[in-house]
C-alpha cells in the first residue's frame, strides 16, 4: 500500500486541479491534499522533538541512559 502512495497523490492533485471534474470532486481533492500535508508536517515536527530530546537526554547523561 505504501508504494501506491505516490499514484494516489498524482490522482489527488489531477483532479483537483482537471476544470472539467465537479465541484464538489476537487473540493474534496483539495481537502485531502491539505489534510495529508497538514499530517506530514506534524509528523516532521514531531521527530524533530523527539531527536531534540534525545539530544539533550544524551548531552547530560555523557551518552549514558
Amino acid at each position: 500500500m505504501q508504494q501506491a502512495t505516490g499514484a494516489a497523490g498524482a490522482v489527488a492533485l489531477k483532479l483537483m486541479t482537471d476544470p472539467s471534474v465537479p465541484a464538489a470532486v476537487r473540493l474534496r481533492a483539495a481537502e485531502f491534499v491539505f489534510d495529508r500535508s497538514i499530517k506530514g508536517i506534524e509528523l516532521e515536527d514531531i521527530e524533530a522533538r523527539v531527536l531534540e530530546l534525545e539530544r539533550a537526554m544524551e548531552a547530560n547523561t555523557g551518552g549514558r541512559h
